[in-house]
């Protein structure tokens, strides 16, 4: 009977640690467990996203033609010494 009243102490033991390491990782770590809300995490996204950057850059690219082809149209001045 005694053998028997061991294997159940040594069970409670083990159960035990296991919660104490839990309770001390979870103070460890409790700073970085802190989530982002979900607006965040969108204007996360808008920042990173390769294909709103695309986008933007043809964007700016389509409005810059019209100057860029009116230049050949416009008078030029150059000089020389």
């Amino acid at each position: 009977m005694q053998i028997q009243s061991k294997k159940c102490f040594k069970g409670k033991r083990g159960t035990v640690k296991k919660f104490i390491y839990t309770i001390l990782l979870s103070v460890i770590f409790i700073d970085y467990g802190h989530g982002a809300s979900l607006i965040e995490v969108y204007e996360e996204a808008l920042v990173n996203d390769p294909f709103i950057k695309e986008a933007l850059a043809n964007k700016e690219a389509v409005i810059e033609v019209k100057p860029q082809a009116r230049s050949f149209i416009l008078p030029q001045l150059t000089s020389s010494a």
